[in-house]
């Protein structure tokens, strides 16, 4: 009998595993159905966001982005790139400054803003386009370490961190692919 107790959430993908992950179909087979006795497990994941209106809850479908543990981190990113970017003083460096920020920012709001679209090829779309603004990012930082806008000590931390963010990206979109 499946139970709330043995549902458990992968909050670094936003994913279900266990039976809720496909394997047993939660309106046959586990007593579970939109009957009265599985009413409250059904409450219970639409209330956390999933969408329970098929034969089984996707593994990709929790719309809260704030699960996600690579949204996190790109959030992380883009608070650290904003402490180190208010370092920069040099007037000639105003837009490289507003385009490190900016890409920064990028990463978390396209994952945020693909969580809520319809599909996992276009929440793909939108993780590519993550992709595309943590490539920007580092760009943006070798630059700057390489002209001597920020010190070694903020290029390594940062570009580790994007370089981290990245990988989780690719990681992702290659599970929504497979899925």
């Amino acid at each position: 009998m499946l139970t709330a107790e043995s549902l458990t959430k992968d909050y670094r993908l936003g994913a279900v595993s266990g039976a809720a992950w496909g394997r047993v179909p939660l309106t046959e087979n586990c007593g579970l159905g939109r009957s009265a006795a599985g009413w409250g497990l059904w409450a219970m994941l639409e209330l956390e966001g999933w969408q329970t209106t098929g034969r089984y809850p996707s593994p990709l479908t929790v719309a809260d982005f704030k699960k996600l543990d690579v949204w996190h981190k790109a959030h992380a990113l883009a608070l650290s790139v904003d402490r180190m970017r208010k370092k920069i003083r040099a007037r000639d460096y105003i837009t490289l400054r507003q385009q490190i920020f900016t890409s920064a920012l990028s990463i978390p709001a396209n994952i945020a803003e693909g969580r809520r679209k319809n599909s996992d090829r276009e929440f793909a779309r939108f993780l590519g386009i993550a992709v595309a603004s943590a490539s920007e990012l580092e760009s943006h930082l070798i630059f700057a370490r390489d002209g001597g806008v920020i010190s070694q000590t903020d290029f390594d931390s940062l570009v580790s961190q994007t370089i981290l963010i990245r990988k989780m990206l690719y990681a992702l979109i290659k599970r929504l692919s497979d899925s």
